[in-house]
């Protein structure tokens, strides 16, 4: 049992890990502040995002290798890696296999980030491939309310809805930024 109460752990903490590299990762890069300070305070968030995302990958690989190790369900590594080939709760974890490789599409995206953002064009399909990060949390997200043995109580509720928030917020205040920085006098000179 002790290894069931482990992936469960693990499982929310991965998804708290994620939800604060997406958080971060949407609001890195807002330009608010003069160069100098805005040169530190993006460096510092894309530290933190970087930190995130690979506490968030240590954690998910944890969480999936203890619900294949545990006996408590029948998941098998094939279960975990196919999607809809698990017995136990077939759709729930054929969610949480889309986000692994999800997962681990972007973050072979954010490792690569050096090599392939070499030219404005390959920086713009890197950039491409590394949002998919945006429409991958929502998937966690999903897979957590079906799959998770907690998905019932208030705590694991009211934990999800500030996830929510946080991510939710940081998007739309990245987007309002870009929207805003494109209409910009110097954004129009520079072109």
């Amino acid at each position: 049992m002790t290894l069931w109460f482990l992936a469960r752990a693990t499982g929310i903490a991965t998804f708290l890990s994620f939800t604060v590299a997406v958080t971060l990762g949407a609001t890195a890069s807002i330009r608010t502040l003069p160069v100098p300070a805005a040169v530190d305070r993006r460096f510092m968030l894309q530290m933190l995002h970087r930190s995130a995302a690979i506490t968030g990958l240590a954690l998910l690989l944890t969480h999936v290798a203890t619900i294949v190790i545990d006996s408590y369900v029948d998941v098998s590594v094939t279960s975990a890696l196919v999607p809809f080939a698990s017995p136990y709760k077939t759709v729930a974890v054929a969610v949480g296999t889309t986000a692994l490789w999800g997962v681990l599409v972007v973050a072979c995206a954010g490792l690569l980030r050096g090599r392939l953002a070499a030219s404005d064009r390959a920086a713009r399909n890197w950039r491409m491939v590394h949002s998919l990060a945006y429409a991958i949390w929502p998937v966690m997200l999903l897979h957590g309310l079906l799959a998770g043995t907690d998905k019932g109580s208030a705590w694991l509720q009211l934990l999800y809805l500030g996830a929510l928030l946080c991510v939710g917020g940081g998007s739309i205040r990245r987007l309002y930024a870009e929207r805003r920085h494109r209409r910009s006098p110097r954004a129009l000179v520079r072109g």
